[in-house]
């Protein structure tokens, strides 16, 4: 895989530059004069001539891609319901038309 090479080629030169860096540092401590009086006022727990590399880190495993399968969907269940009664035959049967009356809504609003 053409990413995953690229990946490790910067890994390895980071890996690299780091290392040239540490040497770097432990050549330039060990260049520099003693201080006057001959004590070495050394901070760190290790003698001026022993340079403590720190662990490199582990090398860190290509991202594995995680497929999460769905859990299949539950089958519908559709229940049947009864009919309700058809609702025309709840209203009672239209009365006869008797004519025109007075006072019409039609009539007022003309």
């Amino acid at each position: 895989n053409r990413h995953e090479d690229m990946l490790q080629s910067a890994l390895r030169r980071r890996k690299d530059l780091l290392q040239e860096l540490r040497e770097q540092h432990l050549l330039e401590e060990l260049s520099r004069p003693a201080p006057a009086g001959g004590h070495c006022h050394n901070h760190r727990a290790a003698p001026p001539h022993v340079y403590q590399i720190p662990f490199p880190a582990p090398q860190a495993e290509p991202p594995k891609i995680i497929q999460q399968t769905m859990p299949p969907q539950p089958a519908t269940i559709i229940q049947q319901l009864p009919q309700p009664p058809a609702l025309i035959t709840q209203i009672p049967p239209a009365q006869p038309f008797s004519g025109p009356r007075s006072g019409n809504i039609k009539e007022g609003n003309v």
